[in-house]
């Protein structure tokens, strides 16, 4: 019997000198019934050409061709086009290991989830490290009604698109918000999480291989970096104070803050900066009730004390 049939989705967009190794790492998968969706995101370099080639070369690849609209644009192109029973996301700069997709979807047939979640590593600098933040430790199924803590809590699995396989009902009637330009798969966590029935699975091999680059769009300075922020808040407004991960949330919101703000300092961006402490002045009003000790203590020297706060901050990181 054959097996089903899996879509994997990778948005491009100037990636010229990583997208060979990527779309190489699929198409040597193990597991044969698959379909890989290159969509070419109007990207302004070779890319296009590049794609068409590949797709000569492996009747399994499809490229879409669309203006340029960001990578939930390009994400939901694949997922208007994927005609697999599962999905896996790979981004263009990354690569996976050959049974990436046939030991994810022994873990999902195996426990019957509607998500397989594998490790990951990270490649910076040209040279591989533990990922601290990985997408899973061990072997495990988790019921529907612990994924949400499996994803907020303290300990928690990656927000990404990559390294998951998903059956492709999950995505029946979600699709990626258009307008947000960056961290989209966090933002829409919890909407993915109200769409799993049973359960996810996770195993511990890793498999993907994530790539860090110094252009990478997380670390570009400019406004888009709010959307990380809209992202916490959204997460904020999906969940009841009561919920036992509100307040690893609640603590997520604030770090989007320190975060934000040191890369908008460090770019000199008094503009951004005097946006942002108009957005954290609301919700530190909102939020501050719900943390406690340590924590309550730097957002408050964060919120009203800047230049204390500045001051640790250079101790800490001298």
């Amino acid at each position: 019997m054959e097996k089903e049939k899996v879509s994997i989705i990778t948005a491009v967009y100037k990636v010229e000198e990583f997208l060979k190794r990527c779309v190489d790492s699929i198409l040597k998968q193990t597991y044969q019934n698959l379909e890989l969706l290159l969509i070419d995101d109007g990207s302004p370099d070779n890319c296009p050409k590049m794609c068409d080639e590949l797709a000569k070369k492996d009747a399994r690849i499809k490229v879409i061709h669309k203006e340029n609209g960001g990578v939930s644009s390009a994400w939901n192109a694949g997922l208007d086009n994927a005609t697999g029973d599962y999905i896996a996301f790979v981004d263009s700069d990354d690569w996976v290991e050959p049974d990436y997709i046939s030991i994810l979807y022994e873990t999902l047939q195996k426990y019957h989830s509607d998500i397989a979640i594998c490790c990951n590593d990270v490649f910076c600098n040209n040279e591989f490290r533990k990922d601290e933040t990985t997408t899973a430790r061990e072997e495990k199924f988790y019921p529907a009604k612990e994924c949400i803590k499996a994803f907020l809590a303290k300990d928690r699995w990656r927000h990404t698109t990559w390294g998951k396989l998903y059956k492709k009902a999950i995505f029946a009637t979600m699709r990626y918000p258009e307008d947000i330009k960056c961290v989209e798969d966090s933002y829409m966590i919890c909407d993915l999480c109200r769409q799993v029935k049973n359960g996810i699975a996770t195993t511990d091999k890793i498999l993907y291989h994530y790539v860090i680059q110094g252009n990478s769009v997380s670390r570009t300075i400019s406004a888009k970096r709010f959307d990380w922020i809209r992202a916490k808040r959204h997460i904020l407004d999906q969940l009841n104070p009561k919920d036992e991960v509100y307040i690893y949330a609640v603590e997520d919101i604030f770090i989007a803050y320190k975060s934000t703000y040191h890369l908008f300092k460090r770019g000199k961006r008094k503009d951004l900066i005097k946006q942002l402490n108009a957005w954290l002045k609301e919700d530190y009003k909102k939020y501050i009730k719900y943390t406690k000790g340590a924590a309550r203590l730097k957002n408050f020297v964060f919120r009203y004390f800047r230049p204390v706060f500045n001051f640790l901050y250079m101790l800490k990181h001298k």
